[in-house]
């Protein structure tokens, strides 16, 4: 058992330099060996970041060095499964950026490829570990809603997309993005299963950006519960970020979990979320009467995905974000296309 796993990071965007980079310089147990960076731009501010890593042109160049255990893969999204395959194949650990790959048959590449080489593999869903869906979560939990059958969960932002996110092709769509996570986190508090997707969307008017402006998801689960999920980047005022309905009360959270803008300054262990954000609560207790209350958010740990990926690696425990996870979700985001297009329900026991 290696004591320092040696990391490649392909691509240094800003996905790999400011989420991978920055979490995985947090592990004594990672150290950055290889860096991947097409532009000399990039490659020039990777060998500033990491003096004491190979700087490359080539994923071929990162695979043939031998002292890379685990490559990271933060690249477009539409490039993830060629890559993924390809490190598998070198006989690479591999994290790879979410969303984990466009279509079903790419998540199935993807297994096959780390069966066959007996490697580690995981998507990078960082938002699992959200103050407030960890919130969401205990709330739930603590039964004061009653059962729970509607999970409304909302990102909006206002600008326009820029490069490869402005261009479907690349992206599959701002559901594949930022949506992803939401999906993510719906299977991740319903373990019953999706059976109907219905999608609808609109697409942006700007000649140079081909995605969609605006998208909801609609989850139906085997359990009766609903998952809401809502995603835009021309929402100049946003929607509560999460808001679930139960037989007895109501939980509404605003406001977006602060580890990224904390991260970005330097230390994510200052997040906190701060009072006037904290979730409102209205329920009726035992006794018939409405209670309210409000919400603290419980701090979000984002540092927890890269401290299990160190621990996998060692053996000392199992992954907490697989490939079997991430193609479920894969599946309903390939579904939420298909129902987008044609306007109708899609049931997945008959497709994918």
């Amino acid at each position: 058992m290696a004591d320092v796993f040696g990391v490649g990071i392909v691509g240094y965007g800003n996905a790999g330099r400011r989420f991978h980079r920055y979490l995985i310089g947090l592990e004594p147990g990672l150290e950055i060996r290889a860096i991947v960076a097409r532009s000399e731009e990039r490659q020039a501010q990777a060998r500033q970041d990491e003096p004491q890593a190979a700087v490359y042109d080539s994923l071929e160049e990162l695979l043939a060095d031998k002292r890379v255990d685990l490559a990271v893969v933060a690249t477009p999204h539409s490039s993830h499964a060629g890559i993924c395959a390809a490190a598998l194949g070198a006989g690479r650990n591999v994290v790879v950026d979410k969303v984990m790959c466009l279509t079903v048959e790419q998540a199935d590449r993807i297994i096959a490829a780390r069966d066959r080489s007996g490697r580690l593999f995981s998507v990078f869903q960082n938002r699992r570990w959200d103050g407030d869906y960890l919130t969401v979560r205990q709330v739930i939990e603590s039964g004061k809603l009653g059962e729970v059958f509607l999970i409304q969960s909302a990102i909006g932002s206002f600008y326009a997309p820029k490069r490869w996110r402005a261009d479907r092709a690349h992206e599959g769509g701002i559901l594949f993005d930022w949506g992803s996570h939401l999906v993510d986190q719906a299977l991740q508090i319903d373990s019953s299963g999706v059976e109907t997707v219905f999608c609808s969307s609109v697409d942006r008017d700007e000649p140079d950006v081909r995605t969609e402006a605006y998208a909801q998801l609609h989850l139906c689960f085997r359990s009766g519960r609903i998952a809401l999920i809502e995603r835009t980047n021309t929402g100049a005022i946003e929607a509560p970020r999460f808001r679930l309905l139960g037989r007895r009360g109501a939980f509404q959270k605003c406001g977006r979990d602060p580890q990224e803008q904390a991260m970005f300054a330097g230390d994510i262990r200052s997040a906190r979320d701060p009072e006037h954000l904290w979730g409102a609560l209205r329920y009726r207790d035992d006794a018939g009467q409405i209670v309210e209350q409000r919400v603290p958010t419980l701090p979000g740990d984002w540092p927890a995905y890269y401290r299990n990926i160190l621990a996998a690696l060692r053996g000392q425990a199992p992954l907490a974000v697989t490939a079997e996870q991430c193609r479920e979700q894969v599946r309903i985001l390939e579904a939420s296309v298909v129902s987008a297009r044609e306007t109708r329900v899609v049931r997945l026991d008959e497709a994918f």
